[in-house]
């Protein structure tokens, strides 16, 4: 069991530890593209989180209604697929509506717990190891730091390094689905902040509980009992000029187009659509 892996590592780790997003760094990287040092905490690594959220009676309520509602989108896409005329009257859209909002308030619920959650001893030892082998990050402390507390590291060669932390899910991005906009991004991170660092891993770890993710699940026959992700780490590029290349036109979904949307900065504005 490995709870991170570098970019730069001759180890060809599967999808289901390192997500899609973690994979295509990782074979890039191999193949010689120029690609920000970085590293992904594995699905492992979050398996005591996710073995604590699923001790919680939030969870056990949140799974009996999300595993309804994802059998549910079955059956609607089933009947579809039979050819069937459904006239959908007033009734179906309330109960619809209703049921989606549930589904929201448990997720809530459920992404609510997740915030008493810290790194354990093996989580930060690993974490403290792969920051200092990919970005020489220090792991001095100051006295008397104990397992929970947030101290900075201190007498750092490398305190100034500033990371991306971003999801990677063995679902996101595979063909057929895209959960682009579902997940947490957080920019800016301070690479040497033990508090900063696990405010912005949590952020994505918590993020596959949100509504959205749990929907789109449900509507793509995935099970919503079944969480699982691992987190990249990523140097932060300064960069004057961000951009996005589209192999197909999103606008049109035209195979024989291609679009590149490009602007200053870090390019969230084009990422997002805006």
């Amino acid at each position: 069991m490995k709870y991170y892996y570098p970019f730069d590592t001759r180890d060809d780790p599967p999808l289901s530890e390192v997500g899609g997003k973690g994979q295509s760094l990782l074979q890039s990287t191999r193949a010689g593209f120029d690609v920000p040092a970085g590293l992904v905490l594995t699905v492992s690594f979050f398996e005591p989180w996710l073995v604590h959220v699923q001790s919680t009676e939030e969870w056990r309520t949140f799974v009996e209604s999300a595993v309804g509602a994802e059998k549910s989108e079955r059956k609607k896409k089933d009947d579809d697929r039979g050819g069937e005329d459904h006239v959908r009257d007033d009734g179906q859209e309330e109960g619809e509506a209703e049921e989606a909002s549930e589904i929201r308030t448990l997720c809530d619920a459920v992404k609510e717990r997740c915030s008493e959650l810290e790194f354990n001893a093996t989580q930060r030892q690993e974490l403290d190891g792969a920051l200092r082998s990919c970005f020489g990050v220090g792991e001095e402390r100051g006295e008397g730091e104990g397992e929970g507390d947030s101290t900075e590291r201190q007498d750092s060669p490398a305190n100034d390094v500033v990371v991306a932390v971003r999801s990677s899910s063995p679902e996101e991005d595979l063909t057929g689905t895209s959960f682009a906009g579902g997940y947490e991004t957080t920019l800016g991170v301070a690479a040497s902040s033990s508090s900063d660092l696990l405010e912005a891993v949590l952020t994505s770890f918590t993020s596959m509980f949100d509504h959205r993710v749990v929907t789109y699940k449900a509507r793509n026959g995935m099970a919503p009992d079944d969480p699982r992700i691992a987190v990249v780490v990523q140097r932060q590029v300064a960069s004057e000029v961000s951009g996005v290349a589209f192999s197909i036109n999103p606008g049109n979904n035209c195979y024989d187009e291609s679009v590149i949307s490009a602007y200053y900065g870090l390019g969230e504005s084009v990422v997002s659509g805006t």
